[in-house]
């Protein structure tokens, strides 16, 4: 009947779609830089986008970025896709390793410095569009579903060539050139 459910029955999240199970947070629409635990505890979301503000310096009361994703996220057993926009995180809590079905992780902006606890067996895609994060870890040869990680690092060819050792069936994409297994390694 109703395809979406907005803000009024659900205050805590911009939108969900109910026949897809499709989340999104928005810390600029809702005026606040704090992910709400309702949304974290909800088990049946399957894609959470969660989107903060790019400010200027220090959070003001019209600028809301969020710098912290809460160890509840590890609450939400069904999510496939997690994707994390413009915030200020460093890190990621290590819950996040009990999102045993989460097959996509993206970071776009989100100032994430260190991915090295990362340890998810279901992990098929890792999109990382990030400009404080400065090396992808070995710590990634954890996650052995691992097909594609698309990056906009600057690599060097030694650090490609060890993450191709323990993923080889993983495709490397940084931006407009791809290496693969067969690849040289040379960028």
């Amino acid at each position: 009947m109703f395809r979406y459910l907005i803000m009024f029955f659900f205050p805590f999240v911009s939108c969900i779609n109910q026949e897809t199970n499709v989340a999104n947070f928005s810390t600029f629409e809702e005026k606040s830089s704090k992910i709400p635990l309702e949304l974290l505890n909800d088990t049946t979301i399957t894609s959470l986008q969660i989107t903060g503000q790019i400010c200027e310096g220090e959070e003001t009361e019209d600028c809301f970025y969020f710098t912290e994703i809460p160890k509840e996220i590890g609450k939400m057993k069904n999510l496939k896709e997690l994707k994390i926009v413009n915030s200020n995180i460093d890190v990621l809590p290590n819950e996040i390793n009990k999102l045993k079905k989460l097959k996509k992780l993206c970071f776009y902006e989100s100032g994430v410095t260190d991915i090295g606890n990362i340890k998810l067996d279901s992990l098929e895609e890792l999109e990382i569009v990030e400009f404080r994060l400065i090396k992808i870890p070995k710590t990634l040869c954890s996650c052995k579903s691992l097909k594609k990680i698309s990056f906009n690092l600057s690599m060097d060819t030694l650090e490609v060539n060890e993450l191709r050792k323990c993923l080889p069936d993983c495709e490397f994409k940084c931006f407009s050139q791809t290496i693969t297994t067969e690849a040289s390694g040379v960028f």
